[in-house]
């Protein structure tokens, strides 16, 4: 994974001057777990979870490598927590990082189709036990950029939703408590700001 990343910071650097770029906000806020609509992997213990908040929100950088070609990195930032017969059961905070490639299916990059790729690591740290775990997340991605509807700073934002396809795979120290397993989520609070 090392060398994915010392990779990727390389071709992003040599390209950073010259190539046009991407920034991608992807926030589920308040209604993430609403948002998807099969996840078949669960905590071995949670059945009976009620989840009372969440916010989760996702930033890609990419850089365009070629004409329909886009490379770049994901920082992201979750907090949730969950409740069982009125007393808190976890508290998580979660920070991720990891790579994304999107290809455009056509030449507009402002009104398009669009399939992606994304390889995210995820650190959970909740606070009720004083545990920290980590997962893994290989997602594949379709979806439409709806052309540029506001301008910010000379930059073009476009309203991009996706349907994603998910395999989560948990480290040593989660597997006790969760298993393995897919999930498909739509990304509705979903925006390309393309400069």
């Amino acid at each position: 994974m090392k060398r994915i990343l010392a990779t990727l910071v390389a071709v992003c650097s040599l390209n950073v001057m010259a190539a046009d770029k991407l920034v991608t906000i992807d926030g589920d806020m308040l209604a993430h777990f609403g948002n998807y609509i099969m996840r078949d992997w669960a905590g071995k213990t949670s059945a009976n979870d009620t989840e009372v908040t969440s916010f989760d929100i996702d930033v890609n950088m990419a850089w365009k490598v070629q004409s329909q070609l886009w490379v770049g990195a994901v920082l992201g930032y979750a907090t949730d927590e969950t409740e069982v017969n009125g007393s808190t059961f976890t508290d998580e905070t979660t920070m991720k990082y990891g790579v994304r490639a999107i290809y455009d299916l056509g030449s507009d990059s402002k009104n398009t189709l669009y399939v992606g790729a994304s390889y995210i690591m995820n650190n959970v740290e909740d606070s009720e036990d004083d545990t920290d775990n980590t997962y893994t997340r290989l997602g594949l991605e379709f979806g439409k950029r709806m052309g540029s509807f506001a301008k910010l700073a000379g930059a073009n934002v476009t309203y991009a939703p996706s349907i994603e396809y998910r395999m989560v795979s948990f480290g040593d120290d989660a597997e006790d408590t969760y298993d393995d397993g897919t999930e498909i989520k739509l990304n509705i609070v979903k925006f390309d700001i393309l400069f």
